[in-house]
C-alpha cells in the first residue's frame, strides 16, 4: 500500500490492533477457567495458544511489535506445556507433573528462543516472554526444595536421626524438575551464544542454571530417597568436583565473574548442606568430616587468597569437632574428650607454627580456633582437675613457648607478648592438675608452694630471659614486652596462689605462710638482682602476710601485733632511703600513720573488750609513750640536714598519738574502762586520773606543736592554732570526770580558772604570742564552766563572774594596747587587738558577767542576786560615765530596768526581801542623781542628751 494511503488509514489500523489485543486477551479466561482437564479439551487449548502464537508473529509486521513478540514467546511455551499435559493426563501420575512440566517449559524456552522468526519479530523480547512462563512454572519445584531444606535444618537442630529411604518414586519428581530446568537453561546458553541479540540473557540464564542445579543437588541430599552415604557422596562429591574444575580446568577457571560467583555459592552451599545432613547419623559424621575438610580445602582454592584463611579456620574447626565426636563415641568421659580435642588442636597449631608455607592469615585462623577448646578446658579446671587437663595445658605451654621463640613471618609483638604472658599461668595449671591426679588427698598443701616456688624463680630471671631473647634475634621492644608480660603473669599467678591458699580449707595457714615466704624471697631477689623496685613492695607485703599467718596460727588477736611490724618497717626503710638522698617522706608518714591511727581508732570507736577495758589502760599509756618517743626522734632527726624533711611528719604523728590521752580520759570518766580499780574511781581521784592523762597528752601536743613551728614556714610559725589541740585535749579529757562531789566540782572550777588565766595571758601578749585565740580559750572555759555547774551544787555566779571578769580583763588589756597597735586588721581571731570601740573591748565581759544572774533572777529569785545585778549595773554606769565609755554606760542603763522588771515580776517578798531591795533602789537612785548633777555641772546645758551619748566611745 502506498505511504499516503497508509497514513490515511492509520486510525483504522489502530482500531484493528486494539481489536486483535482484545481477542487475544479474551482467550485467557477460556484457558484458565475452562472445563475439567481432558485430553481433547487440553489439545484444543494448545491449538488456541498455537493460533495466538501465529497471529502474534504475523502481527509484529504492524504496530506494537515488541508486545506481540512477548505474547508470541509466552504463548509458544504455554502451548507446548498444555499439549504435553494433554498427552500425559491419563498416562502419568499427576505427582510427576512437577518434573515433566518444568522440564518441558525449560526445553521449549531454549528451542523456541533460537528458532527462525519473522524479520519484524524481536527475538530478545520473545525470549523474555518465554522465560517469564518458565519462571512461573519453576516456582513450584523451588518452593518444594525450600520446604525440604527447612525440614532438614529443623531436624539438624532437633538432633533427629536419619529417616531411612523413602520407597515412593515420586519423591524424585521435583528434583528431576529442577534438573530439567537447569538443563534447559544451560541448553539455551549454548544455543544463544550463536545469536548476538540474546547475548545479554546468556549470563543470567547460565547463573540461574548453576544455582538451580546446585539447589537440585542439595535437595537430593536432604531427601531420603537414597541411602545416607550415597546422598553425602553426591553432594560432597559434586562440590569437590566443581571446585577442582574451577581450579584446574581453564574453561571453568576463566569463566565470567558472575558464573564463577554462582559456582562458588553452589560449592559452599553444597558443603554446608552436606555437613547438616551428615549429622543425621552421629557415627557417620566423623568419617564424613574427612570429605568435608577435603571439599573445604578445594573450595578455598576457588576464592581470593585474601579470604582463603576463612576456609582454613573453618576446616580446622570442623576437623576438631569431628575428632571430638569420634572420641565421644568411645567410653571416654567429657573431660577427656575435651582435653584430647584441645591436645589435637594444639598439636596442629604447633605444627602450623613451624610450617613456613602456611600463610600468616591461615596461621592466625588456626590459632584462633585452637583457643576455643583451650578456653573451655581452662574453665573446666575451675570445677574439676585431672591428668587430662594437665596434658592439654602442657601442650598450651609448648605452643606459647614456640610462639615466644620462633621468628615466623607474621608473628607480631602483640601475639608474642600474649604468648609470653601465658607461660607461667599454664605451668601453674599443669602443677595443680597433676597434683589432683597423683595425690589421693587435696593437693593444695603441695601444689600451691610449688607454684609459689616457680613464681619466685621466674621473677628474678626475667632479665636473663630478655637477654636470651635478644640473642635469639628478637628486637629490643619485643624482648622487653615479653619480659614485662612474664613478670606481670608471674605476679598474677602468685596472687592467685595466695588467694587459693587463704580460701581453701585444705591448704590452711601453714601452706599460706610457706607460699608467702617463697613469694617474698622471689620478690626480694628480683629487687636485688633484676633491679625491680616494685619487688621490695611485693616482698614487704608477702613477708607481712607470712608474719600474720604466724600470729593467726598462735591465736594472736591483738591489732598492734599485725600492724606495727609493717608500719615500723616502712618507717625504717623510709628513713634509710632519706638518709641516702631519696625522697621518702610519704612512705615515712604513711608508716607512722599506720602505727598510730588504727590503735587510736580502736580505742575511740571500738567496743569494750579485754584489750580496751583493762585495769591498766596499757594501749593509751603505750600511745602516750610512743608520742614522747616520737618527740625525741623528731628532735634527733632535726640535727641532720638530710633528715629534716622527716621532722614534720614525726611531730605530727606524736601529736596524733597524744590524742589517746583525752580519749582514754573520756572512757575512764564514762565508766567504759575499769580505771585502775575493781570498783572504779570517784570524786577527786577520778578527776586526777582523767586530768593526768589529758595533761600528759597536752604536754606532748604542745611539744609537738613547738617542734612543728621549728620546721614550718614563716606563715605557719605565726599561726595561733598550733597549740589549740593541746588546750582542747587538756579540757576535753577532763570533762567526763565531773560528778556530784565537791572535790570534783571545785577541781573542775579550778581548771576553768586556769584556762581563763591563760586567756588573759593570750590577750596581754596578743601581738607576740602563738597561744590560741582568746575566743577559742573562752569557749573551752565556758564549756568547762557548764560541766562544773552541771551538778547544780554551785550557784551560777561562781562561773559567770569569773568568766565575765577574766573576759573583761582581757578586753581592758586590749584597750590599753590600742594605741600601740600597728595593724588595722580586725577579726575574731585577733581580739581584743586592733579594735577601736568599748563595745568590742568591754561588752563581751559585761554581758557574760550579768546575763546569767539576770536570767537566774527570774528562775531562782534571791535578794543578794538582785542586789548584785543592780550593783554591777551601777558600777558599769559609773565607769562608763567617768571614762566616757559607751558600752558599760549603756549596758548598765539597760540592765537596771530589766532587773527591776524581773524582780517585780517574781513578786517581792516571795524570793526577794522588800526592805533590802527598796534600800538598794534608793541608794542606786541617789547615786545616779549625784552622777547626773555632777555631769550636768561639768558640761553645762549646751549639749543635748543624744550629743552627750555620741561623745562616749
Amino acid at each position: 500500500m502506498p505511504d499516503g494511503a497508509t497514513g490515511q488509514l492509520e486510525p483504522e489500523r489502530r482500531v484493528l490492533v486494539a481489536l486483535q489485543v482484545v481477542a487475544v486477551l479474551s482467550a485467557v479466561p477460556i484457558v484458565l477457567l475452562g472445563t475439567p482437564a481432558t485430553p481433547l479439551y487440553l489439545f484444543g487449548i494448545a491449538a488456541v495458544l498455537a493460533l495466538i502464537v501465529a497471529h502474534a508473529l504475523f502481527a509484529t509486521r504492524h504496530l506494537i511489535r515488541r508486545w506481540w513478540s512477548y505474547v508470541a514467546g509466552a504463548a509458544a511455551v504455554a502451548s507446548v506445556l498444555v499439549a504435553v499435559q494433554a498427552a500425559q493426563v491419563e498416562v502419568i501420575d499427576i505427582r510427576w507433573w512437577v518434573a515433566t512440566i518444568p522440564a518441558t517449559a525449560s526445553l521449549s524456552f531454549a528451542l523456541f528462543s533460537v528458532s527462525p522468526l519473522p524479520r519484524r519479530a524481536s527475538r530478545g523480547v520473545l525470549a523474555s516472554g518465554a522465560v517469564s512462563v518458565l519462571a512461573v512454572i519453576s516456582l513450584m519445584p523451588l518452593a518444594l526444595a525450600a520446604l525440604t531444606g527447612i525440614s532438614a535444618v529443623e531436624a539438624f537442630v532437633r538432633g533427629a536421626g536419619d529417616l531411612g529411604v523413602f520407597a515412593d518414586p515420586w519423591s524424585w519428581a521435583f528434583v528431576v524438575g529442577l534438573g530439567g530446568i537447569a538443563a534447559g537453561l544451560a541448553l539455551f546458553g549454548r544455543l544463544a551464544n550463536r545469536r548476538a541479540v540474546l547475548g545479554a540473557m546468556v549470563l543470567g540464564t547460565d547463573v540461574a542454571a548453576i544455582l538451580i542445579a546446585s539447589t537440585a543437588v542439595v535437595t537430593l541430599a536432604c531427601l531420603p530417597v537414597l541411602p545416607l552415604p550415597a546422598r553425602l557422596a553426591i553432594v560432597l562429591g559434586s562440590a569437590a568436583a566443581v571446585a577442582a574444575a574451577m581450579r584446574w580446568l581453564p574453561s571453568v577457571r576463566d569463566a565470567r565473574s558472575g558464573i564463577r560467583t554462582a559456582l562458588q555459592l553452589g560449592i559452599h552451599f553444597a558443603i554446608g548442606v552436606g555437613i547438616i545432613v551428615s549429622w543425621r547419623d552421629a557415627q557417620v559424621a566423623p568419617l564424613v568430616g574427612i570429605a568435608v575438610v577435603a571439599a573445604l580445602a578445594l573450595a578455598g582454592g576457588t576464592v581470593s587468597a585474601s579470604i582463603r584463611f576463612l576456609h582454613v579456620g573453618a576446616g580446622f574447626a570442623y576437623a576438631l569437632i569431628c575428632i571430638a565426636q569420634a572420641l565421644a563415641l568411645t567410653e571416654l568421659g567429657s573431660i577427656a574428650v575435651l582435653c584430647l580435642t584441645t591436645t589435637v588442636g594444639l598439636l596442629g597449631a604447633i605444627a602450623v607454627t613451624f610450617l613456613r608455607r602456611v600463610g600468616a592469615r591461615s596461621w592466625y585462623a588456626v590459632l584462633t580456633v585452637t583457643t576455643v577448646p583451650f578456653a573451655a578446658g581452662i574453665v573446666q579446671v575451675i570445677f574439676e582437675r585431672s591428668g587430662w587437663t594437665a596434658l592439654s595445658t602442657a601442650l598450651m605451654f609448648a605452643l606459647a613457648l614456640s610462639l615466644l621463640l620462633t621468628r615466623r613471618p607474621g608473628l607480631n609483638i602483640i601475639l608474642r607478648t600474649l604468648a609470653a604472658g601465658m607461660l607461667v599461668p599454664t605451668i601453674a595449671v599443669v602443677v595443680v592438675c597433676l597434683g589432683a591426679q597423683l595425690l589421693a588427698v587435696s593437693g593444695s598443701p603441695v601444689t600451691l608452694p610449688i607454684i609459689a616456688a616457680i613464681v619466685a624463680l621466674v621473677l628474678p630471671s626475667t632479665t636473663l630471659i630478655r637477654d636470651a631473647l635478644r640473642q635469639n634475634g628478637l628486637r629490643a621492644d619485643a624482648a622487653t614486652a615479653a619480659r614485662l608480660a612474664i613478670e606481670a603473669s608471674a605476679l598474677l599467678t602468685g596472687a592467685i596462689a595466695t588467694g587459693l591458699a587463704l580460701a581453701r580449707d585444705a591448704a590452711g595457714l601453714g601452706t599460706t605462710f610457706l607460699v608467702l615466704v617463697l613469694l617474698g624471697v622471689g620478690a626480694a631477689a628480683s629487687a636485688l638482682f633484676a633491679h625491680r623496685r616494685y619487688g621490695w613492695w611485693v616482698a614487704g607485703a608477702a613477708i607481712t602476710g607470712a608474719l600474720w599467718c604466724i600470729w593467726a596460727m598462735n591465736s594472736v588477736d591483738l591489732l598492734e601485733a599485725y600492724l606495727l611490724p609493717p608500719a615500723l618497717a616502712a618507717t625504717v626503710v623510709a628513713a634509710i632511703l632519706t638518709a641516702r638522698g631519696y625522697r621518702a617522706r610519704g612512705l615515712f608518714a604513711t608508716g607512722l600513720a599506720i602505727a598510730v591511727l588504727p590503735s587510736l581508732g580502736l580505742l575511740s570507736l571500738g567496743r569494750t573488750d579485754a584489750s580496751t577495758a583493762a585495769d591498766v589502760p596499757w594501749r593509751a599509756l603505750a600511745l602516750l609513750a610512743a608520742g614522747a618517743a616520737l618527740l625525741a626522734l623528731g628532735a634527733w632527726l632535726g640535727r641532720f640536714p638530710r633528715m629534716q624533711i622527716l621532722v614534720l611528719p614525726t611531730f605530727v604523728a606524736a601529736g596524733l598519738a597524744a590524742v589517746v590521752g583525752p580519749v582514754q580520759g573520756v572512757r575512764i570518766g564514762v565508766g567504759a574502762d575499769l580505771a585502775f580499780a575493781p570498783g572504779g574511781l570517784h570524786g577527786a581521784g577520778l578527776f586526777f586520773a582523767c586530768f593526768g592523762l589529758a595533761a600528759s597528752a597536752a604536754i606532748v601536743m604542745a611539744l609537738a606543736a613547738r617542734g612543728i613551728r621549728s620546721t614550718a614556714s614563716d606563715r605557719a610559725r605565726r599561726s595561733r592554732w598550733l597549740y589549740a589541740p593541746a588546750v582542747f585535749a587538756l579540757a576535753a579529757g577532763t570533762w567526763s570526770a565531773i560528778e556530784r562531789d565537791w572535790g570534783s566540782i571545785w577541781l573542775m572550777w579550778t581548771l576553768m580558772v586556769g584556762i581563763l588565766v591563760l586567756l588573759v595571758v593570750a590577750a596581754i601578749r596578743a601581738q607576740r604570742t602563738t597561744l590560741p585565740p582568746v575566743w577559742f580559750l573562752f569557749a573551752i572555759a565556758f564549756v568547762t564552766a557548764v560541766v562544773a555547774w552541771s551538778p547544780r551544787d554551785l550557784r551560777v555566779e561562781w562561773f559567770s563572774l569569773p568568766l565575765g571578769g577574766f573576759l573583761l580583763v582581757a578586753g581592758i588589756a586590749g584597750m590599753r594596747q590600742a594605741k600601740v597597735g600597728e595593724s588595722d586588721t580586725r577579726s575574731l581571731s585577733n581580739w581584743p587587738m586592733n579594735h577601736r570601740s568599748s563595745w568590742a573591748w568591754l561588752a563581751p565581759g559585761l554581758v557574760t558577767m550579768m546575763s546569767a544572774s539576770i536570767v537566774s533572777t527570774f528562775t531562782d529569785p534571791l535578794t543578794w542576786r538582785a542586789i548584785l545585778v543592780m550593783v554591777l549595773a551601777l558600777a558599769a554606769i559609773m565607769v562608763g560615765a567617768g571614762r566616757k565609755l559607751a558600752a558599760p554606760f549603756l549596758l548598765g542603763m539597760l540592765v537596771l530596768p530589766i532587773e527591776n522588771v524581773f524582780v517585780f515580776a517574781v513578786q517581792i517578798g516571795r524570793g526577794v526581801e522588800s526592805m533590802p531591795w527598796w534600800i538598794t533602789l534608793a541608794v542606786i537612785g541617789a547615786v545616779l542623781l549625784i552622777i547626773a548633777v555632777t555631769y550636768e555641772r561639768r558640761t553645762g546645758q549646751a549639749d543635748t542628751v543624744a550629743a552627750r551619748v555620741r561623745d562616749l566611745r
